[in-house]
């Protein structure tokens, strides 16, 4: 996996960014990224990551500290 793949999961996967949340060096690993693309996602540069092509929608979504320590993993119900 790549870099925008990570970007565009940190958006909308619930569990993704319930472990980046705990242990984001965890998570980097399983992504094909760059020196580069690692240090800007774990300083949470906004112009680092548009530096790096991503879109400024996306940028400040997974900048937007709407992810918090209470994102937690989905659960589905029985």
């Amino acid at each position: 996996m790549k870099f925008n793949d990570l970007v565009k999961d940190l958006q909308g996967n619930p569990n993704l960014i319930a472990a980046y949340i705990s242990n984001p060096n965890m998570v980097l690993e399983k992504y094909n990224l760059t020196s580069e693309e690692h240090d800007v996602l774990l300083s949470g540069s906004f112009d680092g990551l548009v530096s790096l092509g991503v879109s400024g929608e996306l940028a400040a979504g997974v900048l937007s500290g709407a992810h918090s320590s209470t994102c937690g993993p989905m659960t589905t119900r029985i």
